[in-house]
């Protein structure tokens, strides 16, 4: 029994089979071996963290969005269906498959040392990797840090710069203004202030009570 705000951990489990039936937090598994966990019922936040274990299995038939594994060997989820599973995120793993119980055209397996093989810059607990769907394939990809700190890979971070710079052009455009170290005409900046890549050019007047070019629909004063 436990509380369904509990976070449940399993540790030093050797060769046994739990059932989760009831509502929790959260799911971490440390150190075990030979381990089965089914998981019936609903994890709060949708998180399921694999740590230092081997020959571990999951049988999945509640959404689990984030299933993370470090340094183990031997990792298996198993989810009922896609609608279940969102990403695996991984590092320091080897032998890590993915199965899905109503597809098993789905079937998938990587780790470290098969990436490894292909890319010699990585290190074994350090390098992280995200593994996901993309255009209906299971594919994995390695994980990189933007300036907050965020975790992403370099796919989806590219994509991200693409439609903010896309944002920028159209406000830009809104405001009558060009976008880089320009005056308006094309030509450099002269002012030495300005860093590159500022927003500069003549601005449209704006009328008292017309529709302020932010895109924010209020009027401006």
């Amino acid at each position: 029994d436990h509380k369904n705000t509990a976070t449940l951990v399993f540790q030093s489990c050797d060769d046994c089979h739990y059932t989760l039936t009831a509502l929790c937090t959260k799911v971490f598994v440390q150190s075990c071996k030979n381990f089965t966990l089914t998981i019936d019922a609903r994890v709060v936040t949708s998180t399921l963290e694999v740590y230092k274990c081997e020959n571990v299995n999951f049988n999945i038939n509640t959404l689990i969005q984030t299933f993370q594994s470090d340094i183990s060997t031997g990792v298996h989820p198993k989810f009922k269906s896609r609608e279940e599973f969102n990403y695996l995120f991984w590092a320091g793993t080897e032998n890590l498959t993915l199965e899905f119980a109503n597809d098993e055209s789905f079937n998938y397996r990587t780790g470290y040392t098969e990436l490894n093989v292909k890319d010699k810059s990585l290190v074994f607990e350090r390098t992280q990797f995200k593994t996901q769907f993309i255009a209906g394939k299971i594919t994995t990809e390695k994980v990189v840090r933007l300036d907050n700190g965020f975790p992403t890979t370099a796919r989806e971070k590219h994509a991200f710069d693409r439609r903010q710079q896309e944002n920028l052009e159209i406000l830009a455009k809104s405001m009558d203004i060009k976008i880089g170290g320009g005056n308006g005409t094309g030509a450099p900046s002269k002012d030495p202030n300005l860093p590159s890549g500022t927003v500069t050019g003549k601005k449209k007047k704006i009328g008292r009570n017309e529709k302020c070019p932010c895109g924010s629909t209020m009027k401006y004063k």
